[in-house]
């Protein structure tokens, strides 16, 4: 509850920053290792809505909710990152190719986008 109130504090100052998301994403691991589900969920639904086409914390963001068993929605954030980076015309694959296809094939998608 108090880093709550500290990311809190500290979006209101600089809600602009991405040092704010990045604290968030801290926050909602350390929600999830404390088994706090639903509230990691609640904050992983809201940083969704904000963090828009920045890989990195989509990647990160990705990695926490696949550690916490959801592989769908895992999947689902960097298919959304994959899309980000065709609108901007990269061609190359991303280094976090590999996991993409490995969580493709263990939700039976197939895998090699």
């Amino acid at each position: 509850m108090f880093a709550q109130h500290g990311v809190g504090h500290f979006k209101a100052i600089a809600d602009n920053l991405p040092l704010v998301e990045q604290l968030q994403i801290v926050l909602a691991y350390s929600l999830l290792r404390q088994g706090k589900t639903e509230a990691f969920n609640s904050l992983r639904d809201d940083l969704l809505k904000r963090i828009g086409d920045q890989e990195p914390l989509l990647v990160t963001l990705a990695r926490v909710t696949q550690f916490s068993g959801d592989n769908s929605g895992a999947a689902s954030i960097l298919t959304r990152s994959l899309d980000n980076r065709t609108k901007k015309g990269i061609r190359s694959p991303p280094e976090w190719m590999d996991n993409y296809n490995q969580l493709l094939v263990k939700l039976g998608s197939g895998g090699t986008h």
